[in-house]
């Protein structure tokens, strides 16, 4: 047997949205399963149904590498999950959309964007312990078509190039490791956090896991002060 609707009467229902365009962009798209009804109505109120076509979101496909859980020896990371937003071009850069998803071990991700128009946008990359790292440009980004971007292939990939090389064969440049507590710089406060788990012996999926390998211990204070003692922190437009 077929799957069945759910017994819901467009006629009844509250009206969400109105447009007097052809095309309509749902920037609150609802989470879970649920249905656009969709009805013309012309200026005597007569209703008639419309025939549509849902438009499939923007999709970047995103190579990346995190210094803390990257190993040179084997050209691999820790996969673990990413924050990717759609920041616009114009001060003061507010995000028009965001995408999450579990970066691989090769650093490659694909993430899709449903809600923001077709344009240009600054990509702004957030890791969990890591500093926020944005792209060096503008990127244009299409329903139509996927893009690419590359933020391991050269320290000018990202803004102010703000980046560190974390492998010399293949060369590859990595976000920074260490802001734990996502204040936009890796300082005393992090290495604190960190400090107080490895005393008590923290394992697991921790934000104090600076090099993914489930436990907070000196390997990933001595990271963290690395960074802190070059004063790194997110560097935006």
């Amino acid at each position: 047997m077929g799957k069945r609707l759910p017994a819901i009467n467009p006629d009844t229902e509250p009206v969400f949205a109105t447009t007097s365009d052809s095309t309509y962009l749902d920037t609150s798209p609802l989470s879970g399963l649920y249905y656009y009804f969709i009805v013309a109505q012309d200026i005597h109120n007569n209703k008639s149904p419309v025939a549509v076509a849902a438009s499939s979101g923007m999709t970047l496909n995103l190579t990346m590498f995190i210094e803390g859980f990257y190993n040179a020896g084997s050209n691999a990371q820790v996969s673990d999950s990413l924050t990717l937003e759609l920041r616009n071009t114009t001060s003061p850069f507010a995000a028009a959309d965001f995408s999450r998803v579990i970066v691989s071990s090769s650093g490659t991700a694909a993430f899709k964007f449903s809600a923001a128009a077709n344009g240009n946008y600054y990509l702004a990359l957030k890791h969990r312990n890591s500093i926020e790292t944005w792209g060096n440009t503008a990127i244009a980004l299409s329903r139509t078509t996927p893009a690419n971007f590359n933020f391991g292939s050269s320290v000018s990939q990202a803004f102010g190039s703000n980046i560190k090389q974390i492998d010399g064969s293949p060369v590859r440049f990595g976000i920074y490791s260490g802001d734990v507590n996502q204040d936009q710089t890796v300082d005393a406060g992090d290495i604190s956090l960190i400090e107080n788990d490895a005393v008590n012996s923290v394992f697991g999926y921790v934000l104090t896991d600076i090099n993914g390998d489930d436990a907070a211990d000196a390997s990933d204070i001595s990271l963290v002060e690395n960074n802190a003692g070059n004063s790194v922190s997110a560097v935006t437009p």
